[in-house]
């Protein structure tokens, strides 16, 4: 969770769990091994990761019995040389933290353009079906009316199980997830299936999510003749939101304004 300093005897009323635990030693000074032993033990009460201790100010190696403490309860345990300073530690964490969380914001931007560019392609099923298989590294399916298999990425199952699975629509049923594609007016246009259905919040269901999106509002071009993904795709990627306003798009906008705040 974080790099904290402390040379309490017991820092853990001032601690969160998760943090990595830095001492110069001074708190531990003319401790004994029970005492040690105690001081580790409240650390792992706590949830504190790894200890840290400075090689130093105090100790000129790391204390046996806080070492055979550690190593005793799988606390880690880091001898922290005298040249390294303890706010090094702590800037370079924040960094990895910081880090992190630009990816994070970035990786379901990237993907979901990646949708973006596989709903304008030639045969926009197969590329979106294509990317999502990579991405939920599974197989993916699109099965139209009468169980017809109109795109397929992946180690499909056959036909006839796809369509048996598009039919009963039962996430359940052969452990794959089935999602519906339908009309405005809520006729059945088709299903998606995916070899199982990704954990509600992570990147990959959002990223699920916007597919299906994409899916949808494809299958109702492929049979209502309105505006084709890929002209509203233009537009999107060129932040014209004010497109959305032509009589032309109609009620279509509606599901690209939300895919298009997805990709901001």
């Amino acid at each position: 969770r974080w790099v904290a300093s402390s040379d309490l005897p017991d820092p853990t009323p001032y601690l969160l769990g998760g943090e990595f635990l830095l001492t110069a030693g001074v708190g531990l000074r003319g401790l004994g091994d029970d005492e040690l032993a105690t001081y580790v033990d409240r650390a792992v009460a706590v949830g504190v990761v790894a200890i840290g201790i400075g090689i130093g100010p105090v100790f000129t190696s790391v204390p046996t019995a806080l070492a055979d403490a550690c190593d005793a309860r799988e606390l880690t345990l880091v001898m922290v040389p005298n040249d390294t300073p303890f706010v090094s530690v702590t800037r370079t964490f924040a960094e990895m933290t910081e880090l992190r969380r630009v990816d994070a914001l970035r990786t379901p931007a990237d993907a979901t353009r990646r949708l973006l560019r596989a709903a304008s392609a030639a045969q926009p099923e197969t590329a979106v079906a294509a990317a999502l298989a990579e991405r939920l590294h599974s197989w993916v399916a699109i099965v139209g009316q009468g169980g017809t298999v109109r795109a397929r990425a992946g180690q499909v199952p056959p036909a006839p199980v796809l369509g048996a699975l598009a039919e009963s629509a039962d996430p359940a049923r052969g452990g794959a997830a089935a999602y519906p594609l339908r009309s405005l007016g809520g006729a059945a246009l088709g299903t998606l299936l995916v070899e199982a259905a990704p954990p509600a919040g992570s990147t990959a269901h959002a990223f699920l999510t916007t597919a299906h999106g994409m899916l949808e509002l494809i299958a109702r071009q492929r049979t209502s003749g309105s505006v084709a993904p890929g002209q509203l795709l233009v537009p999107l990627l060129l932040e014209a939101e004010d497109v959305f306003a032509r009589p032309d798009i109609g009620q279509d906008g509606e599901l690209w304004r939300e895919l298009l705040a997805q990709a901001a």
